[in-house]
């Protein structure tokens, strides 16, 4: 079960909400023209993706991960996540997360192992936002973990005791 072009859009619209475009990699299920799920043209006409969008459809993720060139995308999808290679899964998730982008999406359906893959996703450092056919999963550094109040040099380096005594 794919995830509804209507709702990805919703999804992708809410993540672009800014002018600036982003550059994203869109992973998905190998897509062909004879089944109901769209191609790459269709994606493209549909959800308005720009022309920077890199979209890789495979069957196994072994064969098309992403480079490790400098080049890191704004956004990374991934659909579909239960056709992938369960061993496969975490090594792929945590390549996406640490080196390929600056946010992560992993759209499950809801028909998936629900346990299983949530236990997975949330050690990963994803967060879950749950839709009506899927559950989506974020990984954003800039929202992953607020910074406490007493991680800042006030509390680090005690200027108010220089030059008094020694501590």
């Amino acid at each position: 079960m794919s995830l509804p072009i209507v709702e990805l859009q919703n999804v992708l619209d809410a993540i672009t909400a800014s002018d600036t475009p982003l550059q994203t990699l869109l992973l998905t299920p190998h897509l062909s023209n004879t089944s109901n799920t769209p191609d790459e043209t269709h994606l493209r006409t549909v959800l308005r993706l720009p022309a920077n969008t890199v979209i890789l459809q495979h069957n196994d993720p072994l064969n098309h991960w992403p480079t490790t060139a400098p080049e890191i995308y704004d956004l990374a999808m991934i659909l579909d996540l239960d056709l992938y290679a369960s061993d496969l899964v975490n090594t792929l998730i945590a390549h996406l997360r640490d080196r390929a982008c600056r946010q992560l999406l992993v759209a499950l359906s809801v028909n998936a192992d629900q346990h299983a893959w949530t236990t997975r996703l949330l050690s990963l450092g994803l967060s879950g936002i749950n839709t009506a056919s899927h559950n989506i999963y974020e990984f954003n550094i800039s929202h992953y973990k607020t910074v406490p109040d007493w991680l800042n040099s006030k509390h680090w380096a005690n200027p108010e005791h220089w030059n008094k005594h020694r501590w």
